[in-house]
């Protein structure tokens, strides 16, 4: 029983983090969190990457400025 429901639980988290993945699409990152009052989304965009490679969250690469 346990495993079933650990197993479900995964299922729902995959799902929101394609959902995530849609909808923050150019974000390199998002930090959620998450109480009884409710959510907060505060996702991060490229800003100066100074000869780093990064990607985002959907898989593509962001180029560097240099």
């Amino acid at each position: 029983m346990f495993i079933e429901r650990r197993s479900k639980v995964e299922e729902k988290i995959n799902y929101i983090h394609e959902l995530i993945k849609e909808i923050y699409s150019d974000a390199i990152s998002v930090r959620i969190f998450v109480n009884k009052q409710g959510i907060e989304v505060n996702p991060q965009y490229r800003t100066n990457v100074n000869g780093y490679s990064m990607q985002t969250i959907n898989g593509k690469w962001i180029k560097s400025n240099i």
